[in-house]
C-alpha cells in the first residue's frame, strides 16, 4: 500500500491485498495481525487483510504480503478513528423520553 498519516493515538489501520496468483500464502507486515487469507475461487487469486491499533501519531503503510515476485498483485489500506460521544446531551434526551412516557 501507500502510507497514511495517523492524527490520533488509538487509530485502527487496516490492510488487504490481493494477488491473482492462486496458491500464495500471505505473511502479515511486522506488528500487524494476519485476520483473512482467503482463496477467491478456483484459478481466480487469493486475499487478505490484516490490522493494528497505533499507540502514537506517525505514518504507517500496510497490506499482508503475498510473497510474489512476479504475479501482479495490489494493496490498499484504511484508518479508522474512534468517535466521541456527547455524553451532555444524553441526560437531556433521557428526559425527554421519560416527558413523552408520561404523556
Amino acid at each position: 500500500s501507500g502510507n497514511v498519516t495517523t492524527t490520533v493515538a488509538d487509530e485502527l489501520i487496516f490492510g488487504v491485498s490481493y494477488t491473482p496468483a492462486s496458491g500464495r500464502t500471505y505473511t502479515a507486515d511486522t506488528t500487524y495481525t494476519l485476520r483473512v487469507q482467503q482463496p477467491t475461487g478456483a484459478g481466480l487469486g487469493k486475499h487478505a487483510t490484516e490490522d493494528k491499533v497505533v499507540t502514537a501519531t506517525g505514518t504507517f503503510s500496510a497490506g499482508p504480503n503475498p510473497n510474489v515476485n512476479t504475479a501482479n498483485w495490489g494493496a490498499m489500506i484504511a484508518t479508522f478513528k474512534a468517535v466521541a460521544v456527547v455524553r451532555s446531551l444524553v441526560p437531556q434526551r433521557l428526559s425527554r423520553i421519560r416527558t413523552l412516557l408520561r404523556m
